[in-house]
């Protein structure tokens, strides 16, 4: 049975956060929540905000994309991606 890691933080644009590209994460309202192996190998982000107009947006490769929240798009930017 693999050990795994839990974060469980309350989210602020542009905090960092290193998991995993396809860790399980939950998002909401601030609250976030991501589980994956222990020894996976991680990529560190940021959290980002992108505001979208008629419902498109561009973002970075390799980004999480974490859900919507009042018209903006919330997402875990890799930080060698971040501009």
């Amino acid at each position: 049975m693999p050990e795994l890691k839990i974060i469980q933080e309350n989210l602020s644009i542009f905090d960092k956060i290193e998991m995993p590209p396809d860790a399980r994460t939950e998002y909401e309202n601030g609250n976030f929540e991501a589980v994956y192996p222990k020894d996976a190998e991680t990529t560190n982000y940021i959290f980002s905000k992108y505001t979208f107009y008629e419902s498109t947006v561009d973002i970075p490769n390799d980004s999480v994309v974490l859900g919507t929240e009042n018209g903006s798009l919330l997402a875990l930017v890799p930080r060698s991606e971040y501009q």
